[in-house]
């Protein structure tokens, strides 16, 4: 059948230099990504086994018909589908394929219509990152996505072209929305050449997910589970060299299937136990294909590539999140030397200069904290980096992580309740989160993180509690995404829900108008699950006022502030929130000593040693004016060091604001508050200025203890003034 699409040149693929003639050249590999996996971002996976692969002499060919498809629809769409704008539990990506491989069915397209685009059923009401219901789609763009169904004429365009180099093996790999297109292109494959042999990997195979692949679909004829790292190249050679298939550990054909079924817990394939063994990802194809689609794309971005330096959580190996689904069977925490990963990363970032490096590990090893973080500051990559932690880091390591480009982290902060936390068993408090929080700010690393809420035994009251917080918070980063609780696989919550409260544990109702499957092949299929509580709640009525304060908090996301000038005889704080009493506070003697020493958390009794008095008073009359923290017996302070931190050019205006209405100007300084001399004289001290930012620099006390600022001087910070900035 001609196809109504441009076939893939596999001659713009980097070719491999094999012995032989053409005729008497072994038929290779061909590795496919199909739609909806992420367009600019290679496979990681692929890379890595066309790297194991190809080192054995085999031929090997990856092909991203994610391209393709995004050269059709356009960009955007792509991308609003790929990244679940409309929740991935909607499986959106997936029913559009889902024609192509089970056939038209007008009933089964109706109730997905209804129940889900048009959220009738509860679980796939559409309450947005905020919990607000966003309302139905238009008509019009229900009737978009109905159209995009139709995909027959692009799958045959991606098996003409995989057919173009006649491989002996395909293998598919399937992570999020990518299953029903890798099922649909590989049944269409085997109608074509059955002499194929099919596999399929990925998270979505793994488990029982992966044996119901392989009972249900006849065109596939292997599934690896877990790490393919040490097996797939031995299923490659096997096929490639006509030799009968090993029994590995994690890979399931048709002849294994029957013993896998009536066990427990289906076999993994093998962790890799020295990361360094192996071999660095190869994304030369996946480039090759960029390049020649972009004259074909609507939009443009510049592709990031994936960077691996750890595998499994140290942490979920001591206590699993109970909400958390990584990892799957493999939760042993396994990193690269610190040399490896330097070398690799230098590698990368010279092989495709210019485009940014996004790190798929599940948590940064605290180790590298003394090798390859300091490493990667002292050399100087010049690149951005961002990694997931867990939210208990050292302030100095904020510095460290700061210093070596890695400006971006995701510290698993869900919660702003130490009870809730430790309900997820995440083993920090609220006060560590909001240090963490804090420390970023100060030092420039932004901290992505989310608010989730509906576990069966938390505490309503804890809501209320976290909306009056959030106000005081408004000077930091707002979580990016608050969202009711999910359940997913290979969670604790999934695999005993009864004993956390939750009940009636079900796929997602999008399951059944995706699949046409039996009940019993959806529930081994689905990743995502709905379920109940064991006793009657209504998370989505006691945290209502709690989704307002986030929606507030984000949407006014830099307009607020709070930072302090030490000025040594005094600490001045500037308070440029909504809330604020009054914008400033001068803070002496034991006051200063205790708020510079909550900097980070410090409990009561340490407190009382640091000043030599009781210390409970001067701590809660702080709390009261919304400058400091207390959770059970610890303290924090919430201001920022001007001595690190930078305020934006709006809240620099908004300060000079401030600091007019404060006072009466006299030769260019403005007095903000004043210090009880016992009618003695201060000495002079001088702190010098930064010319482009905000700093202490702009405060002095003057001999009668008159706080002052230098608003002459703060103006001249944005006509760019260069040199050092004087005091009249």
């Amino acid at each position: 059948m001609a196809s109504a699409f441009p076939v893939l040149n596999p001659e713009m693929i980097p070719p491999v230099n094999l012995p032989g003639t053409a005729e008497n050249r072994p038929r290779g590999l061909a590795l496919v990504s199909m739609p909806f996996g992420p367009l600019f971002l290679p496979s990681i996976c692929i890379g890595l086994l066309k790297s194991a692969v190809r080192a054995r002499g085999v031929p090997v060919h990856d092909f991203y018909f994610t391209f393709k498809l995004a050269e059709r629809i356009g960009v955007h769409l792509y991308h609003e589908i790929c990244n679940g704008i409309h929740s991935t539990t909607d499986l959106l990506g997936e029913w559009i394929f889902s024609r192509s491989l089970f056939g038209a069915d007008a009933v089964l397209e109706s109730r997905y219509v209804e129940d889900v685009l048009q959220s009738r059923a509860p679980e796939h009401r559409k309450d947005g990152w905020y919990g607000v219901r966003t309302g139905e789609l238009s008509p019009e763009r229900i009737e978009q996505f109905v159209s995009l169904r139709d995909q027959d004429a692009f799958l045959e365009s991606c098996v003409e072209t995989i057919l173009g180099i006649q491989p002996a093996i395909a293998g598919f790999t399937s992570v999020f929305q990518q299953n029903t297109a890798s099922l649909a292109a590989a049944r269409l494959l085997k109608q074509r050449d059955p002499s194929i042999f099919t596999v399929m990997g990925g998270a979505n195979c793994e488990g029982a997910m992966g044996l119901e692949v392989l009972r249900q679909f006849p065109f596939i004829d292997c599934v690896v589970s877990g790490e393919a790292d040490l097996v797939f190249p031995r299923i490659v050679e096997a096929v490639v060299n006509r030799e009968a298939l090993p029994s590995l550990p994690g890979v399931h054909t048709r002849e294994t299937l029957r013993r896998e079924l009536f066990q427990s817990k289906p076999s993994s394939g093998p962790p890799v136990d020295k990361m360094d063994d192996i071999p660095a990802p190869d994304y030369e194809g996946f480039f090759g294909q960029y390049e020649a689609s972009r004259p074909h794309l609507s939009e443009v971005y510049r592709p990031h590539v994936l960077f691996e330096t750890s595998r499994g959580c140290y942490w979920g190996k001591v206590a699993h999140c109970t909400f958390c689904g990584l990892n799957g069977a493999n939760m042993a925490f396994r990193s690269k030397s610190a040399a490896r990963a330097f070398e690799e990363l230098e590698e990368l970032t010279t092989r495709y200069p210019g485009c940014p490096v996004t790190v798929v590990d599940n948590i940064l090893d605290m180790q590298y904290f003394q090798s390859f973080v300091p490493e990667l500051a002292r050399r100087k990559l010049e690149v951005n980096l961002f990694y997931e932690v867990k939210a208990n880091l050292k302030k100095e390591q904020v510095r460290l992580l700061r210093d070596a480009g890695i400006l971006a982290i995701q510290p698993g902060i869900e919660s702003l309740s130490t009870p809730i936390l430790t309900e997820m068993r995440k083993g920090c408090t609220a006060l560590q989160n909001i240090q963490l929080l804090k420390w970023c700010k100060e030092i420039g690393v932004l901290p992505i993180w989310n608010i989730l809420w509906g576990f069966a035994r938390e505490d309503a009251r804890e809501y209320e509690r976290m909306t009056r917080l959030v106000p005081l918070l408004a000077h930091l980063e707002p979580p990016q995404v608050a969202a009711s609780l999910r359940l997913d696989r290979f969670s604790p919550y999934f695999e005993n829900p009864g004993q956390f409260g939750l009940v009636n544990a079900r796929p997602y109702p999008a399951y059944s108008y995706v699949y046409k499957l039996p009940e019993a092949a959806l529930r081994n299929l689905a990743y995502y699950y709905a379920f109940d509580y064991n006793s009657p709640r209504q998370p989505s009525a006691y945290t209502r006022e709690l989704v307002a304060a986030v929606a507030h908090w984000k949407e006014h996301k830099g307009e607020a502030d709070l930072f302090f000038a030490d000025l040594g005889e005094a600490l001045v704080i500037c308070d440029l929130r909504s809330f604020a009493t009054s914008p400033f506070h001068v803070l002496t003697g034991t006051g200063r000593d205790l708020y510079l020493s909550c900097d980070g958390i410090r409990g009561s009794a340490a407190l009382a040693k640091t000043c030599g008095k009781d210390a409970r008073p001067i701590l809660e009359d702080l709390a009261r004016r919304g400058l400091m923290l207390e959770d059970g017996d610890s303290w924090l302070s919430l201001a920022v060091d001007l001595a690190e931190y930078s305020p934006s050019k709006k809240i620099r205006l908004d300060f000079i604001d401030a600091v007019r209405r404060a006072g009466r100007e006299r030769d260019g300084e403005i007095e903000i508050g004043r210090l009880g001399t016992d009618g003695g004289q201060l000495p002079p001290r001088t702190i010098a200025q930064r010319p482009h930012a905000l700093s202490a620099g702009h405060f002095r006390i003057d001999p009668e203890g008159r706080v002052l600022v230098n608003a002459d001087a703060l103006e001249r910070i944005d006509l760019q003034v260069i040199g050092s900035l004087s005091w009249r």
